[in-house]
């Protein structure tokens, strides 16, 4: 019995420590437990980038360029513009390199070793030029501050020199100097300087200086300075362009040419044929076709030629008339070609204008030998006034000179005419 007893008290003993133990650690449990989520006095930190690998350098900012025009496009080539790819302490120097056709070369294993005088026999390349570089082809690949000479020649750095080839000169970096090619010459980036060629000339990116050639000179952006071509400039200019045909979206400055075609113009195109769709300016050419002046029909009478019908082309400022005219003189009757150049401007009133111009006409005989003519030279000063958009009368008089081809006997009188513009 009493062994009975003594099991019962330490069963129920038992039980009341392991209920009191397991209250004491429930709360402990719970303080310790991990909050999910942030709270107020538990800010979150967010987790630092990986770090990059130790063979890949920090990336490089870009580069600032000389001029908007100046800035990479898709088909640019893609490293940095002007910065050598290279780092120039990391190679070695040496003051004279020779080269058969590389690799066969002093630098073999070492094309961008620096040198100041490198001579090439068939190719030649070497990384940094601070002097001369001669060979049949010459390539220069990370900067140059010197001359490079051959039949052609290359410079893909950063240059300040001259490139002089009897084929083709190429620079694929900015660029100041001078490039003088037989052929073509081609500036792929910022060029400062004098760019000739004796067929052709392109920069593609912003041009500043001179740019001559035998045929055609293009500038990709724009050319601030001089283009001279043998047959046509392309290119939109902020100077002087002068060839047979030029043609530029915008020109701040003049067009000298036979046509010159351009979208906007701020300054003057001067050439017998004129094209533009917008003109700050003036456009003065036998054949001028802004869009402030206009292409006008016109008829007039006159006392030297009875009948006339021209074609008007006006500019702000000035225009030229195409006309044929008739004439009667007794039993003769004459038929002939005319032009005329002059100048107008508004005068007193709304609508209503000046113009004065000068014009010469070959008359021909209908009948009888086609060697007879006369030729006729006037004077006029007129006053227009513009009835409706596209109607005007003008009138006006001035001075005529007649000379007839078979007598030397010349006639002089007044001029008279009338007549309506459309």
């Amino acid at each position: 019995m009493r062994a009975r007893r003594f099991i019962a008290c330490a069963l129920f003993t038992g039980a009341l420590l392991f209920a009191e133990f397991g209250a004491a650690q429930a709360p402990l449990a719970t303080a310790t437990a991990p909050i999910p989520g942030p709270t107020a006095s538990t800010p979150s930190t967010p987790s630092a980038p990986p770090p990059l690998p130790e063979d890949d350098p920090p990336p490089r900012p870009p580069p600032a360029y000389e001029h908007p025009d100046d800035a990479p496009e898709p088909d640019d080539q893609l490293r940095a513009i002007g910065e050598p790819e290279t780092d120039p302490s990391g190679h070695r120097y040496f003051p004279l390199n020779f080269s058969f056709l590389y690799p066969l070369a002093t630098n073999i294993g070492d094309p961008n070793r620096a040198t100041n005088i490198d001579v090439g026999i068939f190719f030649t390349k070497i990384g940094y030029l601070y002097g001369i570089q001669t060979g049949v082809l010459a390539s220069v690949s990370q900067e140059m501050k010197g001359i490079q000479i051959g039949v052609g020649t290359v410079s893909e750095g950063r240059s300040y020199g001259a490139q002089i080839a009897a084929g083709f000169a190429l620079s694929d970096a900015p660029f100041t100097g001078l490039q003088i090619a037989g052929l073509f010459g081609w500036s792929r980036f910022h060029f400062t300087g004098i760019e000739i060629a004796g067929i052709a000339n392109q920069a593609r990116k912003h041009f500043e200086g001179l740019q001559i050639a035998g045929a055609v000179n293009i500038d990709r952006k724009t050319l601030e300075g001089v283009q001279i071509a043998g047959l046509m400039n392309i290119g939109q200019i902020k100077g002087v362009q002068i060839a047979p045909l030029n043609i530029s979206p915008e020109v701040n400055g003049v067009q000298i040419g036979l046509i010159n075609i351009a979208r906007k113009v701020k300054g003057a195109q001067i050439g017998l044929i004129n094209i533009a769709d917008e003109v700050d300016g003036e456009s003065i050419g036998m054949a001028s076709v802004p869009r402030a002046g206009g292409v006008h029909g016109a008829a007039w009478g006159s006392n030297s030629i009875y009948g006339n019908f021209g074609i008007k082309f006006a500019s702000r400022f000035t225009y030229s008339i195409f006309s044929g005219g008739f004439h009667f003189e007794g039993k003769d009757k004459l038929i002939g070609p005319g032009f005329s150049f002059g100048f107008y401007r508004p005068f007193l009133f709304e609508n209503f204008y000046v113009q004065a111009d000068v014009g010469g006409h070959r008359l021909f005989l209908t009948d009888g030998p086609q060697r007879n003519h006369d030729e006729i030279y006037k004077t006029r000063l007129m006053l227009r006034y513009a009835l409706v958009r596209h109607l005007s009368i003008f009138a006006g008089g001035g001075a005529y000179l007649g000379i007839r081809g078979d007598k030397p006997i010349a006639r002089f009188g007044p001029e008279i005419d009338a007549g309506l513009e459309l």
